[in-house]
This record gives C-alpha cells, sequence and structure tokens, in this order.
C-alpha cells in the first residue's frame, strides 16, 4: 500500500552540560551521537556550556526519546574517546518546534556564536 503523506517535523534543541561547566563536543561525536539517535542534524553549534542543534525527525518518533539516547550516547562518547573528566548533561533540555521560520533558526543558530 502506498503512503499518501510524508512529513518531518523540525526542532529546534539546546542541551545545558551539568553545572554549567565549559565543555567542547568534537563534530564527530554530535554526529555519532544524533545517528544512534535516529535524528537528523541541520544545523548545530557547540558554545562554552551548551550545544544547539536544528534537528529533523519523523513524527513516529518523540523528541524526548531522542533527546535521551542523544544525551547518552553523546556521554558514552566523551568519556570513552574525548574526555575522560566529562560529568553529564544537566537533567533539563530546551526543544522548541520550527515552523516557516526554519532560516531564521538556522541563521541564529550559525551566528550567535560569532
Amino acid at each position: 500500500m502506498a503512503k499518501h503523506h510524508k512529513a518531518e517535523l523540525l526542532y529546534h534543541v539546546i542541551l545545558n552540560a551539568k553545572y554549567r561547566k565549559s565543555f567542547w563536543i568534537p563534530d564527530l561525536l554530535i554526529a555519532q551521537a544524533a545517528n544512534s539517535a535516529k535524528m537528523k542534524l541541520v544545523e548545530y553549534h557547540n558554545d562554552t556550556d551548551h550545544l544547539h542543534m536544528l534537528v529533523k525527525l519523523p513524527p513516529s518518533i518523540a523528541i524526548s526519546k531522542v533527546v535521551e539516547v542523544f544525551k547518552s550516547q553523546s556521554s558514552r562518547l566523551m568519556k570513552h574517546f574525548h574526555c575522560r573528566d566529562w560529568d553529564r548533561w544537566s537533567r533539563g533540555y530546551f526543544v522548541s518546534t520550527v515552523g516557516a521560520e526554519e532560516e531564521v533558526i538556522k541563521d541564529y543558530i550559525r551566528r550567535h556564536f560569532q
């Protein structure tokens, strides 16, 4: 049976390091963790104490589960490959759906840290 619909949801996600400690996650680890979480990274940027991501997901996957998997996988990769003293992500996160303003959010993520 053919599908008669196509949907992708776009989210702006911000994750903070625990106690807002400074950190840096290499691009390869972000990509690996995103792949494990089944998210498509559209744009992302590390700041000194938080990570901004613009991600696409199919509607069948809950954003809360994706964030949980991403945080878990990125923490594991950080401890194993990059930063042995990595503490962890803070408990919460920010997420917002993105509609027609996709380009505005992309531009914000790119320019916010210059």
